[in-house]
């Protein structure tokens, strides 16, 4: 028996047959309560069958952060509940939220025209006064850890590199060849 990568037995899992019907969560933009939509689609394709894939199809401009987080959230919890892989799959744009919520996927591709965006969390969203901003600030460098988590975990960069990408509004754009050098995709298809 010759032993298979994951990307390998993906590319099986990814091709419908008779016996399988093709299982996708489509992610546009971040917000407006997609975190439950996500949930209740994906724990419904759970239900029916543990053992098949969830295909996470994203073009997005991003969004929201929190709603960013509770997206991904909702993906663990339905990635919890299957045994076979939750495969993200970039076929245009993957940026900002999208971005970070990409990484609660097992295997990422992307198609070779796409891009992936990073950036920092805005304050724009945020109206304060002087004591108001301190408490917003230390907000604003939590979140920062949870992405910079995020993208630091599958990446060869050091953490100190995604911590300067992500501490200013300024985007960083990545062709889909250097999102898999950066550990942001698995491969290019």
């Amino acid at each position: 028996m010759t032993h298979m990568s994951n990307l390998e037995q993906a590319s099986r899992w990814l091709t419908p047959t008779a016996h399988m019907r093709l299982r996708v969560i489509s992610i546009g933009d971040i917000g407006g309560g997609l975190a439950r939509t996500v949930w209740e689609v994906g724990m419904d394709y759970a239900l029916d069958n543990a053992g098949l894939p969830i295909n996470l199809m994203i073009a997005s401009d991003g969004g929201d952060v929190f709603e960013g987080i509770a997206v991904t959230n909702c993906l663990r919890d339905v990635r919890s509940a299957i045994t076979a892989p939750l495969v993200g799959i970039v076929t245009g744009n993957c940026f900002s939220a999208a971005s970070y919520t990409l990484h609660s996927s097992d295997l990422r591709y992307a198609a070779p025209t796409s891009f992936l965006m990073a950036h920092g969390i805005s304050q724009r969203n945020f109206s304060f006064d002087e004591k108001d901003g301190e408490r917003n600030m230390a907000l604003l460098k939590q979140l920062r850890g949870v992405m910079v988590d995020a993208y630091a975990r599958r990446s060869p960069r050091p953490r100190e590199f995604w911590e300067e990408i992500l501490q200013t509004n300024t985007p960083t754009y990545f062709t889909a060849a250097e999102a898999v050098e950066l550990g942001l995709l698995d491969e290019v298809r």
